[in-house]
């Protein structure tokens, strides 16, 4: 019990140390009105017209992932777009990618807790990182959809 308090602490002092990092990121960002849902930063570059996305959907999309502390790109799409099913990738797309539809284009800035957490996914992504992804939804289709 006491060892899960201290996580839970842990946690939270991380989640309040990231929090700052966003707010001084998105401070200096003035070309963007940022928003934010259950944790998440988000800016709507374009909204799409197409079909509204579901976190049930299986996505198209063109993205490029970056570490917010220094900008280096650990993954992106290059000539061709990337399909996913949404409900598999990190929290943090599938409580931002939803907001758009078809078409539309978002950038989000992902905290450590709505990514990858103190896990390490890879070299290029170190423990407790803060991400930044642009996405653009090429196409949303119903996972059951043919």
């Amino acid at each position: 019990r006491r060892q899960r308090q201290m996580c839970k602490e842990t946690a939270l002092a991380q989640a309040k140390k990231e929090a700052q990092l966003i707010k001084r990121f998105t401070g200096r960002d003035k070309g963007n009105s940022w928003q934010s849902v259950q944790g998440l930063y988000y800016t709507i570059l374009s909204q799409g017209t197409g079909k509204q996305v579901r976190i049930s959907d299986t996505v198209t999309v063109h993205y490029k992932g970056s570490l917010l502390s220094d900008g280096s790109v650990f993954d992106q799409t290059k000539d061709k777009p990337a399909t996913f099913p949404l409900n598999r990738l990190i929290r943090g797309w599938q409580i931002g990618v939803p907001i758009l539809q078809a078409g539309g284009k978002i950038r989000l800035i992902i905290p450590s807790g709505l990514a990858y957490g103190i896990r390490t996914r890879s070299t290029a992504i170190p423990p407790n990182s803060i991400l930044v992804f642009d996405i653009e939804v090429v196409a949303a289709k119903e996972a059951n959809a043919k």
